[in-house]
């Protein structure tokens, strides 16, 4: 028998500065480390921390007496140091067959429990508002693995076969101490899975079904951003997709359910934190949640999203998002990865003519927004990062229960829930505004011309899209309005609105008319109570129908517009000769430029037009009008595929 001795520091957060040096190379040293192997440690933990690598010592030693006391040693200075809440040291060992691949010739059986690799510094609580594909969200030393009676473990051997470089193909075998509480399987698997969403919110909500998270409200809203370099919690109304690549190598579940029972596993930290911290002490220590169950293993995750308005296409973008990973990350039918950087022979191009017309055009433009590499060392060769993450695997899926669930006394336990929920509200997609908006170009302009009018007017309306409103005609003091390069809002409500902020209009009434020489009209809209039309039209014909204006939108007055100010007058009827009176007047939102009030892009070097009301009269109107009010508003882009 051979037995290596491994002695890891896995870095969570700061890095040790020169003052905790000291301490922990003493550490060291006082645990049999020569002086070369301290300095080569500090080293190696100093590259390997710009990687985000743990760093691992390998001692060959035949004397195990002080093995826990070598661990408890280490551990004291980095205390010393106040460096535990952002390093966990810890110790472990396991044993080879002399016709394998030895790492240590020594050959003593170890004299403590031999945990799964990094069983001891990953299983236990999760904070479900952070982002799991980076690590961030594990809270160790919730669950007692390493100190329990010897009854209380069962034994297990494991093998596995090694590639790549590093350790060729040799067989490895290691032997396991499982506490009884947990059923162990040692099975290496693969699989993929795919996340989409047609909004960030419901991207979210699939992720957190996908990851065993049974809440009432969405989890890891971090990963939001990490996945997708996005810096708030804001809704987008982008579709999303992540590629989840999952190489397993092992499984921890706890076998009791009852909290009764799963209190006597806790460590005595957890135990004293549950009685004596606060809410908040209690989540920041051990986080929202605690694993029932764990994946062990490797993940790769790549991510894409789009800036389009199409409905339902997120699936396209999840199946384009496939196609693009397997040309330069192929998978064979072992379930083992090919060299990155190659092309499958029956991936990419080849698999993309069998697909949607949808999912041709998204694969045409589809970016890869992020990559990322979660377990093991990452390296260029693929082979060596599989077998690496036998050594160095990371939870990569787990099930999840209520951090409060383990609390016996009911009060804090509410207490506890009441923090969960606040702060995975918090981090939530937020839906921000009321309506969406984007710019769209002009379909058409008819003006006055021959209407024996001192003053001109032409009046544009906006090309249709389907779902979305236009918010009015625009109008300029002119005729012959060339509106090329022009471009006036769209609006439409936020998808799942509660109650319906933009509607058709129920009636039309016209304000001002003429037959000869011309069939002329000036326009207004009527809609349900409550419901306000933000500019009227005007029509080279006397009378028209409320079917002319499916496209144009009712807004909600109170929810969705501010008080405005009149500007000038842009036309009345003077000279006309009919027996109507009546006069157009702009509308003043504020400067076309401005952001905060912009509601047409006008091209460089010419003249604005104006959303505008009409009245059977010629006199200054009263009152105030109504605009939109933007800042309610969210604007998107204009693409579609």
């Amino acid at each position: 028998m051979a037995t290596v001795d491994v002695l890891t520091i896995r870095s969570l957060g700061l890095e040790p500065t020169d003052s905790h040096w000291s301490s922990i190379i003493a550490a060291l040293r006082a645990a049999g480390f020569t002086t070369t192997a301290t300095n080569a440690f500090q080293a190696g933990f100093t590259a390997n921390w710009r990687n985000r690598c743990s760093t691992i010592i390998i001692r060959t030693s035949s004397t195990h007496g002080d093995q826990i006391g070598a661990r408890l040693e280490l551990d004291a200075p980095l205390m010393a140091a106040r460096q535990t809440s952002s390093s966990t040291v810890f110790y472990r060992a396991f044993t080879g067959m002399a016709n394998v691949a030895q790492d240590d010739p020594s050959g003593e059986p170890p004299a403590s429990p031999i945990l799964p690799f990094n069983c001891q510094g990953l299983f236990g609580g999760i904070d479900a508002t952070q982002s799991f594909s980076k690590g961030q969200g594990i809270r160790p030393n919730l669950f007692e693995l390493l100190n329990l009676d010897a009854k209380e473990y069962l034994h297990q051997d494991v093998q596995w076969q090694g590639q790549g470089s590093l350790s060729g193909a040799d067989d490895h075998i290691a032997t396991f101490s499982i506490p009884r509480y947990l059923d162990f399987v040692w099975e290496t698997r693969f699989h993929e899975e795919t996340v989409t969403g047609e909004t960030k919110k419901e991207f979210q909500t699939n992720l957190t079904t996908s990851m065993g998270l049974d809440a009432s409200v969405d989890g890891f809203g971090m990963e939001m951003n990490n996945s997708f370099n996005e810096n708030d919690y804001s809704e987008t109304w982008n579709k999303y997709a992540s590629l989840y690549r999952h190489h397993q190598i092992y499984t921890l579940k706890i076998n009791q359910s009852a909290p009764t029972k799963l209190h006597q596993y806790l460590t005595e930290h957890a135990m004293d934190t549950f009685d004596n911290g606060t809410a908040a002490e209690i989540i920041d220590t051990f986080g929202t949640h605690f694993m029932t169950k764990a994946v062990f293993g490797g993940l790769k995750r790549w991510s894409s999203t789009l800036d389009i308005r199409n409905h339902e296409v997120s699936k396209s973008l999840g199946i384009s998002l496939g196609i693009k990973v397997a040309e330069t990350a192929p998978v064979s039918e072992d379930g083992k990865e090919g060299t990155e950087g190659t092309k499958a022979p029956d991936s990419g191009g080849a698999n993309i003519s069998n697909q949607s017309e949808t999912t041709k055009k998204i694969y045409k433009s589809l970016q890869i927004t992020t990559t990322d590499i979660l377990g093991g060392t990452p390296r260029s060769n693929n082979d060596e990062w599989m077998t690496s993450i036998y050594r160095n695997p990371a939870v990569i899926n787990f099930s999840l229960r209520n951090i409060a669930d383990l609390i016996l006394d009911p009060v804090k336990a509410a207490d506890v829930q009441k923090e969960a929920d606040r702060r995975m509200q918090e981090a939530g997609v937020r839906v921000n505004h009321k309506a969406q908006i984007m710019f769209n170009s002009f379909a058409g302009v008819e003006d006055d011309h021959g209407s024996g009018a001192q003053m001109d007017i032409s009046c544009a309306r906006l090309n249709r899209i389907d779902g979305w409103f236009n918010i009015g005609h625009y109008a300029t003091g002119s005729l012959g309005w060339n509106t090329d390069n022009y471009q006036g809002l769209m609006i439409r409500d936020i998808p799942d609105a509660k109650v319906q902020l933009i509607v058709r209009p129920t009636g039309v009434f016209r304000t001002w008319g003429m037959r000869s020489p011309h069939r002329l009209g000036l326009f207004g809209l009527q809609g349900p109570p409550g419901y306000i039309s933000l500019s009227d039209a005007f029509f080279r014909e006397e009378g028209v129908g409320v079917d002319r204006f499916e496209d144009q939108g009712m807004i909600h007055e109170q929810e969705l517009t501010v008080e405005a100010s009149w500007g000038s007058k842009l036309w009345d009827d003077s000279h006309t000769g009919s027996n109507d009176v009546g006069s157009a007047w702009a509308v003043d939102v504020g400067p076309f430029d401005d952001a905060k009030s912009k509601i047409l892009k006008v091209p460089d070097n010419s003249s604005p037009g104006f959303l505008f009301k009409s009245f059977s009269t010629q006199d200054t109107p009263g009152g105030k009008p109504r605009k939109l009010d933007l800042s309610k508003c969210k604007l998107l882009k204009n693409s579609f595929l």
